[in-house]
């Protein structure tokens, strides 16, 4: 067999004193490498509990005390680099080429956000980046602040630094610096101070199962603050428990979200919500309902063994037809420097 793979005999080299040489067999080409890709989860971030303060003076954020949690359920983030990537040194600004975002079961755009990410930890060598959706856009649930982390969790895979979270706070908003650990924690200052909780306290909060209720349509934070009351001092949270279920679940029902009020001015299927689910009748299935973060989602504690007949209930009772409802549990694994395996 030759070089072209034919089991023909190969051309003899010998020519005649008055014919040109044959040409020589090519050899064949090389395959060409396939990109690489990796793949992370932006996971859904549930806010359990939210004290918002006065602004600071240095930069005009708000001061916050939140209690963040994560679902198992979210949006799928992943990288395609180009086969070959370029070694370089510090990108300055705009130097990456724009990266081609593709978003499926798309609700709405958020990939500006993603686009930033990329350029913060200098991406130069993603040839693709493909966002699958589950999550709704502007829900209260940091969907594009997760997407966000998620491609900053990649960026480290590659061996690229990762900005402090201070600067990730100034770049891509409060809730990135949560959204790159994806567990349990207490967030402070705008959010950029990063408490994390006793494992205790993780355990005990797995053991409540989560159900996911949006009105299916969208509420932009900054629509709700402008609609915050005038804030007479900084408000924090009261101390939290060590471990314990009951204790945990006793310190939520003492909490509140303090953007609720102004959410629900807002968006009054909120109220209708949130009133339906607090109802006496409900009070077996339903341990705390709570609207997460500043958009339209109402997230309902209850027992693991009573969540199948509580999210039936909650899907009979919302008070909109297009309303989004999802059941899921919490997330009880940290992101440190590995991909959470298991799909949402």
């Amino acid at each position: 067999m030759n070089a072209l793979g034919s089991t023909q005999p190969a051309p003899s080299t010998e020519t005649a004193p008055s014919a040109r040489p044959a040409p020589s067999a090519r050899p064949a080409p090389s395959a060409r490498p396939a990109p690489q890709s990796r793949t992370q989860w932006a996971h859904a971030k549930i806010n359990l509990a939210l004290a918002v303060g006065r602004k600071r003076a240095s930069d005009g954020r708000h001061r916050l005390d939140s209690v963040v949690a994560f679902a198992r359920l979210g949006n799928r983030v992943r990288c395609t680099f180009k086969p070959t990537p370029q070694k370089s040194t510090k990108t300055q600004g705009n130097a990456i080429k724009p990266q081609r975002i593709i978003r499926r079961n798309q609700l709405n755009n958020s990939s500006r956000l993603v686009a930033r990410a990329a350029r913060l930890a200098s991406l130069n060598s993603v040839e693709e980046i493909r966002i699958d959706k589950t999550l709704p856009d502007e829900a209260g649930l940091g969907s594009g602040s997760a997407e966000a982390a998620a491609l900053l969790r990649i960026a480290r895979q590659q061996g690229h630094a990762i900005p402090s979270d201070k600067e990730l706070l100034d770049a891509l908003g409060a809730d990135v610096p949560a959204c790159l650990r994806s567990h349990l924690v207490r967030t402070t200052q705008a959010g950029e101070q990063i408490h994390t909780m006793p494992s205790a306290l993780t355990k005990a909060l797995a053991r409540f199962g989560l159900i996911l209720i949006n009105t299916g349509k969208p509420l932009p934070t900054r629509r709700v603050f402008q609609k915050l009351a005038p804030l007479r001092g900084s408000s924090r949270l009261p101390p939290m428990p060590k471990q314990g279920a009951m204790p945990l679940l006793r310190w939520l029902r003492r909490t509140t979200n303090e953007l609720e009020p102004a959410a629900t001015c807002r968006h009054p299927p909120l109220r209708q919500l949130l009133k339906t689910l607090r109802a006496k009748k409900l009070r077996r299935h339903v341990l705390l309902a709570r609207l997460s973060g500043s958009g339209a989602t109402v997230f309902v504690l209850c027992a693991r063994q009573k969540q199948l007949a509580t999210a039936r209930r909650a899907r009979r009772l919302a008070p909109c037809r297009t309303a989004w409802i999802q059941s899921t549990t919490f997330i009880t694994h940290p992101h440190q420097n590995v991909d959470l395996c298991s799909q949402p």
